[in-house]
């Protein structure tokens, strides 16, 4: 995702659920992954199907490869299968948690500060991480 259409698109991608299916927190887009923190919104039936975390990220991984692919020009496997999702179980670890991924740029040397490096992104009621 060093490619700057392609960050955007997953960014889009992050942002068209928020409200849907997700509660979108925080995120971070590096050159070789992403860091997302959301919460699922509640057990919605959507064609007869409960909205979950592996039908959340089966959408976001499918639609993003397949943009990801047209625009470089590639076929093939784009998102490694598996996924590392974590339980947040209070405040706590939620600050913790968003204020990891906030800082995964200037722990990799891309920036000073969390708040110049353009793939980072935190809904503004969480501001306080």
């Amino acid at each position: 995702m060093s490619n700057q259409e392609v960050a955007q698109l997953v960014a889009e991608s992050l942002h068209f659920w928020d409200g849907q299916r997700i509660n979108l927190i925080a995120y971070t887009i590096m050159s070789n992954h992403v860091h997302a923190v959301f919460t699922l919104t509640g057990e919605e039936i959507e064609a007869g199907k409960v909205n979950s975390l592996k039908r959340l990220m089966h959408s976001i991984k499918s639609y993003t490869a397949h943009k990801a692919n047209v625009l470089l020009n590639l076929n093939g496997e784009f998102w490694e299968e598996e996924t590392y999702d974590r339980l947040v179980r209070d405040t706590d670890e939620l600050r913790r948690i968003v204020r990891y991924v906030l800082m995964n740029p200037v722990k990799a040397g891309l920036c000073e500060d969390w708040k110049t490096w353009k793939w980072n992104y935190v809904k503004p009621i969480y501001d306080e991480f």
